[in-house]
């Protein structure tokens, strides 16, 4: 009688506990973008006013690229663990920097005065 009374699912195994998410951006990928954000932005540093227009223009591209790719995968996993309201001002920090990156890098000409500043 006392079989009967018993629930079948009383008798099975817990079930194991729901894997983790999978991660959207993978590890791997950052460090190389690191790698190649921390070789390009010293060769562009050291680029003289007078270098190749060509060269200038192709490792401003990348280092722009570059950062704001770190920019949006730092994001990206940083929002992940936060409440709606901090991931939204994350990625609103996130956008302003990838915009101002964009023009202090393409758009915005510096002024030189009479005294050669």
């Amino acid at each position: 009688m006392d079989a009967k009374l018993a629930h079948p699912v009383d008798n099975e195994q817990p079930s194991p506990p729901p894997s983790p998410p999978a991660p959207r951006l993978r590890v791997q990928d950052r460090p190389a973008a690191r790698y190649n954000w921390l070789h390009d932005l010293p060769r562009f540093e050291r680029l003289a006013p007078d270098g190749p227009p060509e060269e200038k223009a192709r490792l401003k591209e990348a280092v722009w690229l570059l950062s704001t790719a770190l920019v949006v995968a730092f994001s990206w996993r940083v929002s992940e663990l936060m409440p709606w309201a901090l991931a939204v001002l994350i990625w609103i920090s996130a956008g302003c920097v990838a915009v101002g990156g964009f023009y202090g890098l393409f758009l915005y000409k510096e002024q030189i005065d009479e005294n050669g500043r």
